[in-house]
């Protein structure tokens, strides 16, 4: 029997974050009366946030009586029900694309600005206790989610807007925490230069060789400070990435700010996982279109 190396070695991630999800959890209602499930509420206490952080996880098809593991996806701003809904839907029918299936993990906000930002800025008061937060993920969310249900060694970081600034610095800040990380309309706004500049800056000093892998879209009607922010981003990112750092910035046409075909149209993302630094570099398992 192959190892789960070799086999998620030729398996083609495909995010597409795109509504088809009503035709899929239509087709699996198969007997009168019975019940179309997205995924469970679930409730985690945090000692590091001092609060209890409300989760919402989809588990796929046939999780139950069998064996798998499967690769974790983490959804900031997810407790939202029709954007996890959104997400579960489209990664389980894309299944039928010969994607591998996935735990879904939706995060709830209690206080968004406090979680999302490092610093403090003057619009948002509670703001700057992205380390905190990032700390949860590390220390207290991967390990629950890794203790209860089968996981894979491959997890995704998903964000929107603020929450996609916060999926930027989690790789600048801690990049092994995750595998790959999707960015829809980051803030990476003027006073974030700094910090962010300084921080690729450390990533590269800190690691000659990246195998991980952002994808980073914006609208092309998005927030005037959005569409010049990311020019410059790109420019930061080109100057100090690592070798073997995977990234695409990609404008979508006609749309506007956290685009709803994300990664539908022609903003496709397709990779494969590497799950051992043993492996070929990801960079050559990788197309983009």
């Amino acid at each position: 029997m192959e190892n789960k190396s070799s086999k998620y070695k030729s398996v083609i991630l495909t995010l597409i974050g795109m509504a088809f999800f009503c035709m899929y959890n239509l087709s699996h209602a198969q007997i009168d009366n019975e019940d179309i499930i997205i995924g469970k509420h679930k409730k985690l206490y945090s000692d590091i946030l001092n609060e209890e952080r409300s989760l919402l996880i989809h588990s796929p098809p046939g999780y139950e009586k069998s064996q798998e593991k499967y690769p974790v996806l983490y959804v900031l701003d997810g407790g939202y029900i029709p954007t996890f809904s959104k997400v579960t839907g489209t990664v389980e029918f894309l299944v039928w694309e010969n994607i591998p299936n996935m735990i879904i993990v939706g995060i709830k906000n209690t206080d968004r600005e406090r979680d999302m930002f490092p610093m403090k800025t003057e619009s948002d008061p509670t703001s700057g206790g992205a380390d905190n937060f990032l700390k949860f993920f590390s220390e207290e969310l991967i390990p629950f989610m890794d203790k209860n249900y089968r996981t894979e060694n491959y997890r995704i970081l998903s964000g929107t807007s603020n929450s996609a600034f916060f999926t930027v610095y989690v790789l600048l800040e801690k990049p092994d925490l995750f595998s790959a990380y999707i960015a829809s309309s980051p803030t990476l706004l003027s006073w974030f230069n700094d910090i962010i500049n300084e921080k690729f800056g450390e990533l590269k000093k800190k690691n000659e060789s990246l195998n991980k892998m952002l994808y980073l879209i914006y609208g092309e009607n998005d927030y005037q400070s959005i569409i010049k922010s990311i020019p410059e981003f790109t420019k930061i990112i080109e100057e100090n990435a690592p070798k073997d750092f995977i990234w695409e910035i990609k404008l979508i046409k006609d749309e506007g700010h956290v685009p709803y075909n994300s990664l539908h149209k022609k903003s496709i993302i397709l990779f494969r996982s590497c799950f051992s630094r043993e492996e070929q570099s990801c960079r050559d398992q990788a197309v983009f279109f």
